[in-house]
């Protein structure tokens, strides 16, 4: 028998699908700079810069996100939570171990 790796909380925010991962976020539009935060009820908190108006937040997400994991931002789409804090985005082309390194990469 063997044993799963121990669960991590950047775990709890990152789920395998076809494409990549999907990576559940809670925004905080309107931050003084754009930054990882901690990983708390299964999201992880990204403070983004830009204002909630007008999908401006959502827009800088998606660069912000692609620029931290290395990817195109056409290899990012946000399938859930347009207009809530709470999103769901899928980030294609990158397996689960290289994105739980580039969360503990930035939270350390």
């Amino acid at each position: 028998m063997t044993s799963s790796p121990p669960s991590t909380s950047e775990d709890s925010c990152l789920a395998g699908c076809p494409a990549g991962v999907r990576l559940r976020v809670r925004a905080q539009p309107r931050a003084s700079r754009n930054q990882f935060g901690a990983v708390i009820e299964g999201e992880l908190r990204v403070q983004i810069a830009a204002p909630p108006v007008d999908a401006t937040a959502n827009v800088e997400l998606i660069r912000f996100l692609s620029k931290v994991f290395s990817r195109p931002k056409s290899a990012l789409r946000l399938v859930r939570g347009e207009r809530s804090r709470h999103k769901t985005i899928e980030i294609e082309g990158i397996d689960l171990d290289s994105a739980r390194r580039v969360i503990q990469a930035r939270n350390e």
